[in-house]
């Protein structure tokens, strides 16, 4: 018994031991390890818990519990295809309280710098892990699709929030940054002996560096101030270094006062403008302004060097300009631009239905964005949001379109050449499967055929004419494309003469797979035996 409880006691110690030093480094493209189900992963979860308790730096806290919503959207990535909607959703769980930790204890890092390193980390992530879980959305059954849609809208508010802070440390720095600028011009633009400039040897970019440098710089321009505010006699000056002769423009002048201020409200009180007229010049030069009085005829104030203030430069806010959408019975094609190279990407829901599916643009990084759906259902109202992302700035745009209504008597029938099995050696070899679409009990063309299995198997679609296919990749210049599930059409006259759609397919392994098929609407699906074979 005493053996017992020692080894036991060893075995938490191991555990603990490797969940506190173990590097964090887990992405969701990474193996998840031990999964939700496992008898040590109650272990592993808790031992985290208590890690990010412990930790009080918000900058460590952040990127643990950030690299932890990995780590939980690998394990959902891993586990959704086992059938097991309780794993499915614990993982998600976790995933959606980590990535909120990670989100708020950025927000808390005072140094800047490692915030804004922190927050780019969040955003460029958060986007990837969205297309995870639009993939893992798509393969649970109904009771874990609510769990994942509510990390999916966690995930976006993490990115949203995360973007935001990044644009106001940016727009405080631009601030901080104009304001250094302005300090130093003034101190170039003094006649007098040029004072320390602070910050000349480095440029400081962090907002405690910048308001450290402008601490300097007020200061510096306050003592100077001060020591030529204390080297001007304001009174009137003595007889004796009034000219024995005037003239009568100096005659005119006698008696008249001046006053020059700047911005930082110091003012100069001249009573003989004429006598002190190089004074007068040397301070408008450094910014001052006559708010009291006039200068008399015979001063010519010519400043030595001007000071202007730079015309602000007007950024063109981003904007969505135009959306076309074209849809068929079962497919949409979105195009959109923006007035900025952008990364952009559509959510996309159907009305009464929470969940949501993820659809990167095929453009990338563009103006000009390109987005393909396919396998969507007949006469059906889709809702969808277009979220574009330019650097610091982010917007959306919604909207719903519709897909056509299913015709009355059409049917959809799938046909494996050569009988019910598909037979494959090991050179890789594919079947023939033949897709024909029916009106009336007519066979009939249709320009959008979409074919999938419930493997990873792969179909391949070949273009015809100006026919091409869609959806999967391209495997050579001349239109060939394989994926699952792949988009193709019909020809106007197979073997027989009647309208076909040609693909190929491979299953992923031996065993019974299902091939669904969609044309205008219409869904028909059949039982294959997919074999691989040494032969």
């Amino acid at each position: 018994m005493k053996l017992m409880k020692k080894l036991s006691f060893l075995i938490s110690l191991l555990l603990l031991t490797a969940v506190f030093t173990a590097p964090l480094s887990v992405s969701a493209a990474q193996n998840a390890g031990i999964k939700p189900g496992s008898f040590f992963y109650g272990f592993v979860t808790t031992f985290e818990k208590v890690n990010l308790f412990f930790t009080f730096n918000p900058e460590k806290k952040a990127e643990k519990a950030f690299k932890y919503a990995e780590k939980r959207l690998a394990e959902a990535e891993a586990v959704a295809g086992d059938e097991n909607p309780d794993a499915v959703k614990t993982a998600i769980s976790g995933y959606e309280k980590n990535i909120v930790l990670a989100a708020e204890a950025s927000k808390k890092v005072k140094d800047e710098t490692k915030a804004e390193n922190l927050l780019n980390l969040i955003a460029k992530n958060t986007s990837k892990h969205q297309e995870i879980l639009s993939d893992v959305l798509s393969q649970v059954p109904d009771e874990a699709k609510e769990a994942i849609t509510k990390a999916l809208e966690a995930s976006r508010k993490g990115q949203e929030e995360a973007i935001k802070k990044i644009a106001e440390l940016k727009q405080e720095v631009a601030g901080l940054k104009q304001e250094v600028a302005e300090l130093k011009k003034q101190q170039r633009a003094s006649s007098t002996a040029p004072a320390q400039n602070i910050g000349a040897q480095s440029q400081p970019t962090s907002i405690k560096e910048l308001k450290k440098e402008i601490e300097g710089l007020k200061k510096q321009a306050a003592e100077k101030e001060e020591r030529e505010k204390q080297a001007i006699t304001p009174a009137t000056l003595a007889p004796s270094s009034i000219p024995a002769t005037t003239s009568q423009t100096e005659t005119k002048a006698k008696g008249q006062t001046v006053t020059l201020t700047n911005s930082f409200g110091i003012s100069y009180t001249f009573e003989d403008p004429m006598i002190n007229q190089q004074r007068i010049r040397d301070l408008i030069n450094i910014g001052f302004v006559v708010t009291k009085g006039e200068l008399p005829e015979g001063i010519i104030i010519k400043p030595n060097i001007e000071v202007s203030t730079p015309t602000p430069i007007l950024v063109e806010p981003l904007k969505i300009v135009s959306v076309n959408i074209s849809s068929t019975f079962n497919t949409m094609a979105f195009e959109w631009t923006t007035n900025k190279l952008t990364q952009s990407k559509i959510f996309l829901s159907s009305t009464g239905d929470t969940s949501l599916t993820v659809h990167q643009s095929e453009s990338g990084l563009s103006t000009r964005h390109i987005a393909h759906i396919y396998n969507l259902n007949g006469n059906t109202t889709y809702l969808y949001e277009i979220e574009t992302v330019a650097d610091t700035e982010i917007i959306k745009k919604q909207g719903s379109f519709s897909t056509k209504q299913v015709k009355e008597n059409a049917q959809v029938k799938i046909v494996v050449i050569g009988g019910s099995g598909c037979n494959v050696n090991v050179d890789r070899r594919y079947c023939n499967i033949e897709v024909y679409y029916f009106e009336n009990n007519e066979r009939t063309n249709a320009n959008s055929v979409t074919i999938s299995a419930d493997d990873n198997g792969v179909f391949g679609c070949h273009s015809y004419n100006n026919l091409q296919c869609g959806g999967g990749e391209p495997t050579d210049t001349s239109g060939t494309r394989q994926g699952n599930p792949i988009t193709g059409f019909t020809r106007p006259g197979g073997s027989d003469g009647q309208p076909v759609a040609y693909f190929t397919y491979i299953p992923s392994a031996s065993g019974t797979r299902t091939l669904t098929a969609i044309v205008n609407g219409v869904i028909n699906t059949i039982t294959v035996m997919g074999q691989i074979t040494d032969q």
